[in-house]
């Protein structure tokens, strides 16, 4: 069985412009330095409906994602939580047309210093000591230069804090949107604070150069702000609260004396997680050039990633059965689309308090040593490095007992297991175990009801060895297993096979 490890490493930042945005962790800033404005979105504005030709299709575009922990490899975020984030950035960019897969293993580094960076100095470094040039590069971190995120455009890396990965947060979108050559929609007041009540100015001092305030009616729309046509007027560069329901803001009072409310649906904006979920048509456009025209190489136009459905056909053991409480093999028909899979145990009537989670890549799960008389639950759910989250499986329930065992003391001693009934269609595995590191010669035969033997082993066995006998074109009925053994009396046992 091959079971799927995560590993990785780390990403960078340096002393030089980037973004900063918070979603919902109150104690933490919400910008941590000046926004810029990358010069190839001017000419994106200025072209936007030049480029609309390039290409309708879905754009696939690999992410290599490095995940921080402390030197002592302590410190990892849930890996559950970030594959969470990770869809809820899919579901964001699904209205572009662009999608994100995880590319390769996922690198874990262990350093202390940009696992905790409180500037950005170690942050530079960590994206350019690990960034690759063939993906976007995302880095999970405990503390993101003290923000929930941001992006560096001098070294190409998106930095995110792991508080600010929650179920509504949008703080990947946020920074991809960054990446992709997108300022805030309130670009120019960062760091300013609008006076309310009061006319905003015509124009604004920012890093050293006046930068017109958009006006509400949108007149002056491509020379001021962030340059979109089609994203409202914003002067709000602090958090602020509004809901799904109601993305409306506080009211503000344009240059010219128009009053106007701020709409928190925009990804680019500084409202709560909860109400934004948007990217204008122009900020579509603009990402969807960047990636065509100055990131073609990184598009993956051969691979067309396709959904995974959740459903898992279940081969054994069967529903509600009584399973062998040391030797138990589910397994499951294969989902189309899926590369891995997600397996979950437990002993409760609830998934959250679990005996076992783990990811494999094969269609069965051999599993760990059941308490007898426990009942126990399972789900399964189907992944990709596309859609690394999907809805899990029905509950498949059995209770763990002592079904079928032959206890021998011969040379070495043991103990044979094996699963009892036995379902149609499948091989009879019988696990070996015994206390010592001998071998011990065992014949063993299968007879059905006529004495006519229709399954054979003979040979030694080795400790842990796990015998396979083919029993998957046998009838549903009754037969014999015999055991001999070379220094011990021959035992006979009940095998039923069911449909």
């Amino acid at each position: 069985m091959k079971l799927t490890a995560i590993f990785a490493s780390l990403a960078i930042i340096f002393q030089l412009p980037l973004t900063a945005q918070q979603d919902t962790a109150p104690d933490i800033p919400f910008c941590a330095t000046p926004a810029y404005k990358d010069e190839r979105l001017t000419y994106y504005q200025q072209n936007l409906d030049s480029y609309r030709f390039l290409t309708d299709d879905t754009l696939f575009i690999p992410i290599k994602l490095h995940i921080l922990g402390t030197d002592e490899g302590i410190g990892y975020p849930n890996m559950q939580n970030i594959l969470r984030a990770f869809c809820i950035l899919n579901e964001n960019f699904a209205q572009a047309k662009i999608q994100f897969y995880i590319a390769g293993d996922i690198n874990y580094i262990n350093n202390t210093s940009w696992y905790d960076h409180e500037s950005f100095g170690p942050g530079g470094q960590m994206i350019q000591q690990n960034n690759v040039p063939w993906a976007l590069n995302s880095y999970v971190v405990k503390t993101a230069a003290g923000a929930c995120g941001y992006f560096s455009p001098s070294v190409d890396g998106v930095v995110l804090a792991t508080s600010c990965l929650g179920p509504v947060n949008h703080t990947w979108a946020h920074e991809i949107g960054h990446q992709l050559t997108l300022p805030h929609t309130f670009f120019g007041w960062e760091g300013t604070a609008y006076n309310n009540g009061e006319p905003a100015p015509e124009r604004i001092w920012f890093r050293n150069r006046w930068v017109q305030v958009e006006r509400a009616d949108g007149s002056n729309c491509r020379h001021a702000a962030d340059g979109f046509c089609d994203t409202p007027a914003d002067y709000v560069s602090s958090r602020w609260s509004c809901s799904a329901a109601n993305p409306m803001g506080p009211t503000l009072v344009d240059p010219i004396g128009q009053t106007f409310q701020v709409d928190g649906a925009n990804i680019m904006s500084y409202s709560s997680g909860s109400c934004r979920g948007t990217f204008s048509p122009e900020q579509i456009q603009a990402m969807r050039m960047n990636l065509l025209l100055d990131r073609n190489q990184i598009i993956d136009f051969d691979t067309k990633f396709e959904p995974v459905p959740s459903e898992i056909e279940f081969i054994g053991p069967d529903q509600n059965s009584e399973v062998q409480y040391d030797n138990t093999t589910v397994s499951w028909k294969a989902v189309t689309n899926a590369t891995e899979y997600r397996v979950q145990l437990t002993n409760l009537p609830f998934f959250n308090n679990l005996v076992l989670n783990q990811v494999t890549s094969d269609t069965f799960f051999q599993l760990p040593q059941l308490e007898i008389g426990r009942n126990y639950s399972l789900r399964i759910q189907a992944l990709s490095n596309y859609q690394p989250c999907n809805e899990y499986s029905e509950t498949l329930s059995f209770m763990a007992s002592d079904l079928s065992s032959v206890l021998y003391s011969g040379e070495a001693g043991g103990k044979f297991t094996y699963e009892n009934p036995l379902r149609t269609g499948r091989d009879l595995n019988i696990l070996y175990r015994n206390g010592s590191q001998s071998t011990d010669a065992v014949q063993i035969s299968i007879f059905d009801v006529r004495g006519m033997i229709v399954g054979n082993f003979n040979g030694y066995v080795h400790p842990s060895d796990q015998i396979q006998l083919n029993t998957s074109d046998l009838a549903a009925g009754i037969y014999l297993l015999n055991f001999q053994f070379k220094n011990s009396s021959p035992q006979t046992r009940k095998l039923v096979i069911s449909r």
